[in-house]
């Protein structure tokens, strides 16, 4: 990602960040929609010049302790497969079962002038599986 300034004393900061939904799943498998949603702590990207960012490959390295540890869920692992394609559902909670489902990358990008902050926008990716 290249970052483009306004002035030439600007500098820029990256980071980004996962939109996640949590949904309550039944035993056939029908998602309800009551569920809760979490943005994950921003991450910092790296610049590799003043100007150019590379987002860095993610994996869940930990994001989903930090959701079981915030909802207070418990541990499972919960595969299958149906018409749809397979599914994976890893939490619960008062024997509920829970999928995750993360729907949304985003970039937040600092803008900062003198190193002062001057402004702070942000770019929403949505992101899908299957035949979303």
């Amino acid at each position: 990602m290249i970052v483009i300034p306004k002035f030439k004393n600007d500098s820029f900061a990256l980071s980004f960040a996962f939109q996640v939904d949590l949904y309550e799943v039944s035993k056939k498998h029908i998602e309800t929609r009551e569920h809760f949603n979490y943005i994950i702590n921003y991450i910092s990207i790296p610049s590799y010049n003043k100007r150019h960012f590379k987002i860095p490959e993610w994996r869940d390295n930990g994001y989903s302790k930090a959701i079981r540890k915030k909802y207070n869920f418990r541990d499972t692992l919960i595969t299958g497969s149906t018409e749809g394609g397979p599914f994976e559902d890893k939490f619960t909670k008062n024997g509920k079962v829970y999928r995750d489902n993360w729907n949304a990358l985003y970039i937040r990008i600092k803008r900062f002038n003198n190193n002062v902050l001057k402004e702070t926008k942000y770019i929403r990716v949505g992101l899908t599986e299957g035949c979303d």
